[in-house]
C-alpha cells in the first residue's frame, strides 16, 4: 500500500470515528453539522484510498468519483457549520451552495464532463482536470471556503472569551485540513511539485476541530 492510499485511509477512519464520537456526545444542531461534515470528508478519504490501491485507470476513475461525491459537499457544509457557529445563517446562500453541490454530484455520477480520464503519475492513476472540473472545484470548494474564512476572521475580531478560543481552533484546525487537501489537487492540474500526501493534514485538522 502506497503513502497516498494510507493518507486516504487515515482520513476515512479518523473522520468516521469522529463522526461516531459526535453522534454519541453531540447535543446541538451545530454538532449535527459537524457530524455531517466529518462524514463527507470520510467519503473523500475512502475514495482517495481506493484511488491509491487502483491497478487500472477505470478503477481509479470510479474511485475519484466516489471521492468527489463527498468532496463537493465539503465547502457548503463548512460554510453552513461556521455560519451556525457565528449565528449568521444566510439561508439563500446556503441553498445556492448546496444546489451547486447537488448539480455537481449529479454531473459526476451521470456524465463524463467532470471526471473523465486519469494519467499515471507518482505511481497513481491521477484524475485529469477538465474545464468543467475547474469550475466545479471553484464553485464547491474554493469559493465557499474563502467566503467562510472571511466570515470567521470578522467574527474573531468582535468575539471574546471562550467563543474566541473556539474560533481560533476552527480557523487553524480547518487550515491544516484544507491546506493538506488542496495540495492533493495539484497533480490534477499537472502541477507535479511533490508526492501528493497532503491528505494527512485533513486527519490533523478534523481532530483539532472536533
Amino acid at each position: 500500500m502506497n503513502l497516498f492510499a494510507i493518507a486516504g485511509l487515515s482520513v476515512a477512519i479518523s473522520c468516521a470515528i469522529l463522526s461516531f464520537i459526535t453522534l454519541l456526545f453531540g447535543k446541538t444542531r451545530l454538532h449535527r453539522l459537524l457530524l455531517n461534515f466529518n462524514l463527507v470528508v470520510a467519503v473523500w478519504g475512502l475514495g482517495v484510498f481506493l484511488v491509491g490501491i487502483a491497478d487500472t485507470e477505470a478503477k481509479a476513475i470510479n474511485a475519484w468519483k466516489i471521492a468527489h461525491l463527498g468532496g463537493v459537499f465539503i465547502g457548503p457544509l463548512f460554510y453552513h457549520l461556521v455560519s451556525r457557529f457565528c449565528g449568521t445563517v444566510n439561508r439563500k446562500m446556503l441553498f445556492f451552495a448546496y444546489l451547486i453541490a447537488l448539480f455537481s454530484s449529479a454531473g459526476i455520477i451521470w456524465t463524463g464532463y467532470i471526471i473523465k480520464e486519469a494519467r499515471y503519475v507518482f505511481g497513481l492513476y491521477y484524475n485529469v482536470a477538465t474545464p468543467i472540473y475547474l469550475i466545479t472545484v471553484i464553485g464547491t470548494y474554493f469559493s465557499p471556503i474563502l467566503l467562510t474564512y472571511y466570515k470567521l476572521f470578522r467574527f474573531l475580531k468582535k468575539t471574546r472569551g471562550h467563543k474566541r478560543l473556539q474560533t481560533k481552533y476552527m480557523i487553524f484546525g480547518f487550515m491544516f485540513g484544507f491546506a493538506g487537501a488542496t495540495t492533493a489537487l495539484f497533480p490534477m492540474f499537472r502541477i507535479n511539485l511533490f508526492y501528493p500526501f497532503g491528505n494527512f493534514g485533513i486527519t490533523l485538522g478534523v481532530s483539532v476541530l472536533t
